[in-house]
């Protein structure tokens, strides 16, 4: 995009091209793979999921909890760990300084102390971020230990770009404001969604397969062992929902959200409730 600047003093304008057509949108929430190793966890998600007061819908009531539980981990996380890549920028600084001393004196015992719990949180932060970046990369062929973290982030940087969308075609215009593109893409996908296209051929199952079969059991509403059953086939490590939880989500608090996800379950496919 070129802007035109004021001419102000002088007969020429100042041109600034923008790179960027449109301003990004707000992080949206991404579920940690490892929130729940972290101590308190449960205690979080069991308040947060608590704090929603009840409704007849469990839709409703769902969506409710889960957004409470996303805005009480992101500010539990944010006190519990902080912006980790500036706890490694100072841990990596104290430990030079104190390096550069001990090659002039002997360090006290306190100094000695720090200089030990420094190391020590040094490398569990390194593995945190190394851990984090290679979620956010989604790279299930990689083994733990087969890339330093600036191989995620750089990977990371790609896939973020790759999912923004600077403009689109629609005839012979390309239109690139963020109205544009929306309504574009509406009309796109309207005119797909439930067209039909008339066959000159047409098939009559009835003839093709005469045998019967009794589906009354797909009637019968799931249990909470079929549910369980189904969190736990879910693959992990892979790309989050659009409520930005993944799979580890269910898997280490299905206790908590059991019930109202077999009460949503119950409602959608047998009507009940």
């Amino acid at each position: 995009m070129l802007h035109c600047l004021a001419s102000t003093t002088s007969y020429h304008c100042p041109l600034v091209v923008g790179c960027t057509p449109r301003s990004r949108a707000p992080r949206r929430f991404h579920f940690e793979r490892f929130w729940p190793k972290l101590e308190g966890f449960q205690t979080v998600v069991t308040g947060a999921w608590a704090s929603v007061p009840p409704d007849p819908d469990p839709f409703r009531r769902i969506y409710a909890r889960l957004k409470a539980t996303a805005k009480h981990l992101q500010s539990w996380s944010a006190k519990k760990l902080g912006h980790i890549m500036i706890q490694l920028m100072i841990a990596r600084e104290l430990i030079a300084h104190l390096d550069a001393a001990q090659d002039i004196r002997p360090l006290s015992p306190a100094e000695t102390w720090l200089r030990r719990e420094l190391k020590r949180a040094y490398v569990g932060l390194a593995s945190l971020e190394c851990s984090i970046q290679r979620h956010r990369t989604r790279f299930a062929w990689l083994r733990d230990g087969e890339t330093n973290s600036a191989f995620h982030k750089i990977h990371a940087a790609h896939r973020q770009q790759k999912n923004f969308i600077a403009k689109l075609r629609v005839g012979h215009d390309v239109t690139r404001s963020e109205e544009g593109l929306a309504r574009a893409a509406f009309e796109h996908f309207s005119g797909i969604l439930g067209a039909t296209d008339e066959r000159p051929f047409t098939l009559n199952l009835g003839i093709m397969d005469t045998r019967s079969f009794n589906l009354s059991e797909l009637e019968r509403p799931f249990s909470e062992d079929e549910l369980w059953n189904a969190v736990k086939q879910l693959p992990t490590g892979k790309s989050s929902g659009p409520d930005g939880f993944s799979s580890e989500f269910l898997h280490s608090c299905w206790p908590i959200i059991k019930d109202d996800f077999c009460e949503a379950f119950d409602k959608l496919f047998t009507g009940n409730g």
